[in-house]
């Protein structure tokens, strides 16, 4: 973020599991997906926490191809078994801040496992 400009910490969700569509759609709506979105925020990013928390009001969902989920294939490497998962990615949350000094800003990114082997 160049000093007196606006930038974005996008946060990006992926889940594995058989979370219905319209499940993850909802849940995206609530605040504590905000509150998660904003601690994963804060944890990538730290001393822009003042500017994480003021930045939430105007934060929003950036277009992302996101829909039903694909199938993801994971394979237990010691006896070869094969298990099948849903795998899903939400668009991503995008919180503006802004500085004034130059400072350069993480991305967050998380995968939740929802009953899906790990």
């Amino acid at each position: 973020v160049h000093p007196g400009e606006e930038g974005f910490i996008l946060i990006r969700v992926r889940v594995v599991g058989d979370v219905p569509h319209e499940a993850l759609e909802q849940w995206r709506t609530t605040a504590a997906f905000r509150d998660q979105a904003k601690q994963a925020a804060i944890l990538a990013n730290p001393m822009l926490q003042s500017e994480i928390e003021a930045g939430m009001n105007k934060s929003f969902f950036r277009w992302a191809r996101t829909g039903p989920g694909h199938a993801l294939q994971q394979e237990f490497w010691e006896t070869g078994e094969i298990i099948t998962s849903n795998y899903e990615v939400l668009a991503d949350f995008a919180i503006p801040v802004s500085r004034s000094d130059r400072i350069q800003v993480c991305y967050a990114d998380r995968l939740c496992y929802c009953g899906a082997a790990i």
